[in-house]
């Protein structure tokens, strides 16, 4: 896969100017990918993102022994399922009051944007008693979502997101 990433050798001053005068040699990596006919994720989202398909985060004196309602962490997301793992320490039940109505449904791409970065799922059945975290949006797809999602969990995605994400002291985020 790093074949489709380059360095460049030589770094202009407008390029330093557009990153703000960075001198981290990430911002200056390159995706060189030969064909033409490539499409960007949000050319499969059916409208721009908005704050409402972002999660929220209920913190943890919201967290209870047992409820009704639960926190879906970013942990539920891993690599090796395209469904949501839900366990005790994925699905965390809190107070029904701190509870966000997300209308959680079968066929609904969720993606994180920290932690682990870029991981993916899509529903299987509807969660109606399940909230996102604050890392975690809800993708308004309505078609192609099953070739969005195995784009994303294929390496080339991941290694793009690795150079375009910044890095961090413990943990990255990558904003929308």
């Amino acid at each position: 896969m790093s074949k489709y990433i380059t360095t460049k050798h030589h770094i202009s001053l407008s390029e330093m100017i557009d990153k703000n005068y960075s001198f981290s040699s990430s911002q200056y990596r390159d995706l060189n990918i030969k064909n033409d006919n490539f499409l960007y994720v949000r050319d499969f989202l059916s409208r721009d993102l908005k704050r409402s398909d972002l999660g929220l985060e209920v913190g943890s004196i919201s967290y209870i022994e047992r409820s009704t309602h639960y926190f879906l962490r970013t942990k539920a997301l891993q690599a090796h399922s395209f469904l949501p793992e839900i366990t005790s320490e994925t699905a965390i039940p809190i107070i029904p009051s701190n509870f966000k109505k997300m209308d959680l449904k079968k066929g609904d791409v969720i993606i994180s944007k920290d932690s682990n970065i870029g991981e993916i799922v899509i529903l299987e059945k509807d969660y109606p008693n399940y909230m996102l975290s604050g890392a975690l949006y809800k993708l308004p797809t309505d078609k192609y979502k099953y070739y969005l999602l195995a784009m994303i969990k294929h390496d080339i995605f991941r290694e793009q997101l690795d150079f375009i994400v910044p890095k961090g002291a413990t943990i990255r985020h990558a904003k929308s």
